[in-house]
């Protein structure tokens, strides 16, 4: 059997039959199981399985009720494969819009040759979908791929739109020839897709600007330390591709706007940040400008963020600060991490550094990004909020806990680590943890008596 593991099937039910596909499935694709309608849908929205093999009698819905539901989480077009006893409902599935239907007792070759056959049209609509949705000169999401995601996002969650014009770059084709501006938003996209995490959504829209959707970038500092990067990105890459060290020719301005604090139709979201980035255009390129209707006129620009202490507040954002941990981005890692040491050091007696990793049981298990995401979230309800939670790389988690003595740690670990322990993913993925104690050093000198 051909193997597809990149492949992800939701198995819905616990019948018999059901049973003997999972396990015969489990061979070549990644599976997620759910016993009932109610749970497959919980799992549709959180894993985006690829195609369903579901039973036609659950025990809280109807199947036609069942397709309905599934196509709501993952789109009119999403498969799904009806397995049952009684042939009569066959009519019945494919008239609602199944894409097959099995009989079961199951015939083994004819279940897995129709789910080759669905797994085959599947991969081959992926790679025209990835063909078609990436701009050819940045290799970012193309308009149409970024906005479909930009709206889910916005409509769903909180957090910041950011609209990114790259300035002069018609003068680094007439200083450094033909092609060179090419180039330099094809090192420009390899750098973008390196620094944001699978969770932010970074796309080119059809006007040639770059959009930026981020759920973990929500303060003004953020948006501060990003226009500062995107501008050294751009420094950098010239030098790079030219060979020279030279003084900056092309930047980056940046238009943003939070949401849901100003709505949340994309849209809307995205009319919002191009009125903040065309404040800066003609005169102050290569910085900042924030869209909040608080504000008069609706923008708010770097220069008025620091005019009193108000405003200082609005900036730093004070009052978004959730309970549980301070979570921060790696970006911001480096410069958390040195505050905190020299703040340990200082006050605290003792303290301890974690790290999490996070490894599928089954090697074919696919990214655990999504799941490490959910532990990130779990845990974090669990911590004080003078502790501090950052997502290092996609499967690990780096903590900080100030002012934990080495008799308390064992036992706060277990209180912290004891929900998702009790979840249902825990037996799908080991976790293991490394910890180091940080202890006040004692000033070293004279004693004077």
């Amino acid at each position: 059997m051909t193997c597809m593991t990149d492949i992800k099937i939701l198995i819905i039910g616990k019948s018999d039959y059901i049973e003997n596909a999972a396990l015969l499935l489990s061979e070549g694709y990644t599976l997620v199981r759910a016993e009932t309608g109610g749970r497959a849908a919980e799992l549709c929205r959180k894993f985006r399985p690829d195609l369903a093999v579901a039973d036609t009698t659950l025990a809280d819905i109807k199947s036609t009720a069942m397709l309905a539901r599934l196509r709501g989480c993952c789109g009119e077009d999403f498969p799904v494969l009806f397995i049952s006893d009684k042939p009569a409902e066959e009519c019945s599935v494919l008239s609602a819009g199944a894409r097959d239907f099995v009989a079961a007792p199951i015939n083994e070759q004819v279940l897995l040759c129709r789910v080759k056959n669905i797994a085959s049209e599947i991969r081959t609509e992926k790679s025209l979908e990835e063909h078609y949705s990436h701009d050819s000169e940045t290799g970012l999401l193309a308009h149409k791929a970024v906005s479909q995601q930009m709206e889910e996002i916005c409509r769903s969650s909180d957090g910041v739109l950011m609209l990114v014009s790259p300035d002069d770059l018609s003068l680094v084709d007439e200083i450094y020839g033909d092609g060179m501006k090419t180039r330099l938003l094809g090192y420009f996209g390899i750098k973008l897709r390196e620094i944001f995490s699978q969770n932010e959504i970074v796309g080119r829209l059809e006007s040639g600007e770059i959009v930026i959707c981020s759920e973990t970038r929500k303060s003004i500092h953020s948006i501060n330390s990003l226009t500062i990067m995107l501008n050294h990105l751009l420094s950098e890459g010239l030098e790079a591709l030219t060979g020279e060290d030279i003084e900056p020719v092309a930047g980056a301005s940046v238009g943003a706007v939070f949401f849901p604090d100003e709505g949340t139709d994309a849209n809307n979201l995205l009319g919002k940040a191009r009125k903040a980035l065309d404040s800066l255009r003609e005169h102050e390129k290569r910085g900042y400008a924030v869209y909040d209707s608080s504000f008069p006129g609706g923008i708010m620009k770097d220069k008025a963020v620091n005019d009193d202490i108000d405003s200082l507040e609005r900036r730093l954002r004070e009052s978004d600060v959730p309970h549980g941990a301070f979570r921060i981005g790696f970006d911001a890692l480096g410069q958390v991490y040195h505050y905190f040491m020299r703040y340990i050091d200082r006050y605290c007696e003792s303290a301890f550094k974690v790290l999490f990793t996070l490894t599928p049981v089954d090697p074919d298990y696919g990214s655990v990004y999504e799941l490490a995401e959910y532990f990130g979230e779990l845990i974090g309800r669990q911590l004080r909020r003078s502790d501090i939670l950052v997502h290092t790389k996609q499967n690990q988690f780096f903590m900080i806990l100030p002012d934990v003595s080495r008799e308390n740690f064992e036992m706060l670990m277990e209180r912290i680590l004891k929900p998702w322990y009790s979840s249902d993913y825990a037996d799908v993925i080991d976790l293991d943890y490394e910890s180091k104690q940080v202890t006040e050093r004692k000033p070293v000198g004279r004693t004077f008596g």
